[in-house]
C-alpha cells in the first residue's frame, strides 16, 4: 500500500474525471471542527459521526449489517500529541513511515491483543487484522494526529484513492 499513496498515478484525463465522478467531496470540519480536512467518498457512501467517541465512520448503506456501524468501511478518529502514538490494546504487524501530501505519516497493520475486550461502540472489523495510516497535520508540538483504518473488505484501490484525495 504505502509506496503508491504519495505518488502521482499516470492516468489519462477521461480516466480520471470517471473515477472522480463516483466519488464525492465531503469536508470533514463541518462534523467536527478539529478534522480540517476534506476528501473524496464514493458517492453511494455515507457518514455517521460518533460524538462520544470523536469519531467518523464512512459506511456503505447498501451492505447487510444488523446497523450503520457494522457497515463501516472507513473509520477515522483524531488525538493531539507531540508523537504518533499507538493504543496499547493492539499489536503491531506492520509499520512503515511515510509521506501524504508533504505530512508525516505511518501505515501499520494492526490487530487487537488477544485478551483485550472488544473496542465498544465501534464496527467489529476494528477488533480484527486491519489496515490503518496516521497522518500528523503540523510539525508543531504538539499536533492534531488524524487515524485512518480500512475495513480488510474494503479494496485497498478504494482506500487508496480517498487517501490520495485528502486535502488538509
Amino acid at each position: 500500500i504505502p509506496s503508491n499513496l504519495s505518488e502521482e498515478k499516470e492516468e489519462g484525463i477521461e480516466s480520471r474525471t470517471k473515477k472522480e465522478s463516483e466519488f464525492k467531496r465531503i469536508d470533514f470540519s463541518k462534523f467536527n471542527s478539529s478534522l480540517k480536512f476534506s476528501g473524496l467518498i464514493p458517492a453511494e457512501f455515507e457518514i455517521e459521526y460518533i460524538p462520544q467517541l470523536k469519531a467518523l465512520s464512512i459506511y456503505d448503506p447498501s451492505l447487510p449489517g444488523e446497523n450503520i456501524r457494522e457497515k463501516s468501511q472507513i473509520y477515522i478518529t483524531y488525538f493531539e500529541s507531540d508523537r504518533f502514538l499507538t493504543l496499547s490494546t493492539v499489536e503491531i504487524l506492520k509499520r512503515e513511515e511515510i509521506s501524504i501530501k508533504g505530512h508525516e505519516a505511518i501505515f501499520y497493520e494492526i490487530a487487537k491483543k488477544s485478551g483485550v475486550p472488544d473496542f465498544s461502540s465501534q464496527p467489529s472489523w476494528r477488533n480484527e487484522k486491519h489496515k490503518a495510516i496516521d497522518i500528523r497535520l503540523t510539525k508543531n508540538t504538539p499536533s492534531l494526529f488524524y487515524a485512518f483504518a480500512s475495513n480488510p473488505d474494503l479494496p485497498e484501490e478504494t482506500f487508496n484513492f480517498f487517501i490520495d484525495s485528502l486535502e488538509f
